[in-house]
């Protein structure tokens, strides 16, 4: 059985050899989400993006919860989330769900053509050869 201290401590002692190898992670943070504000249009703070690793480290744990490093990983990032939380109140908060969007039109199988070999013959509706 794993000592639950020992994990904590094992989370700190990475975090601390992160530190010293690669500086202070907020810079990293504020890069990554500025890269993110510019690509989904909307800002995104540090808070969030190490939120968003954390849920990454979760997703990947689902493949080895053996895996120790996944449990430092997570408590890592949720102690930058708690530094953050306090350091990104000047940014807009995002909404606890995203607004409503119109389902999309249901797709018309007419309307696209599908490559069936190396050759690029196309099938078309009703399976019959295009062009």
């Amino acid at each position: 059985m794993t000592n639950h201290i020992s994990i904590l401590a094992d989370s700190l002692t990475g975090t601390k050899d992160r530190a010293e190898k690669y500086g202070d992670p907020k810079p990293f943070f504020d890069r990554a989400s500025a890269i993110a504000s510019l690509i989904l249009g909307t800002p995104v703070t540090s808070y969030e993006i190490s939120v968003i690793q954390h849920a990454m480290v979760l997703a990947r744990m689902h493949a080895n919860r053996d895996a120790l490093g996944f449990y430092t990983d997570a408590i890592s990032y949720m102690a930058l989330a708690a530094d953050y939380a306090t350091v990104d109140q000047n940014m807009p908060k995002t909404p606890a769900s995203p607004p409503a969007r119109p389902a999309p039109p249901p797709l018309d199988p007419g309307r696209f053509q599908r490559m069936t070999d190396l050759g690029g013959t196309s099938i078309g509706p009703g399976g019959k050869p295009l062009g």
